[in-house]
């Protein structure tokens, strides 16, 4: 997903999302600065646990991450 800050009720996705995934399955969260719609890692990571997902991996760094969280089993 590299949509997330394009989304006006991003906490309403991120609960579809994770109603629509089997348990132990992975949401992909990219993001990328050069974006006009960039969401911090800390954002990122807030509405995704706060929709019931754990983060699972980071990759990249402050300007282009990738993070991957799990829907819990």
């Amino acid at each position: 997903m590299t949509v997330l800050g394009e989304i006006p009720d991003r906490e309403s996705a991120l609960s579809e999302i994770f109603a629509a995934l089997k348990p132990g399955g992975i949401l992909s969260v990219t993001e990328v600065i050069f974006d006009p719609h960039f969401q911090r890692r800390g954002t990122v990571a807030e509405l995704a646990k706060a929709a019931g997902f754990r983060e699972r991996a980071m990759f990249g760094n402050r300007f282009a991450y990738t993070l991957h969280f799990e829907k819990p089993a």
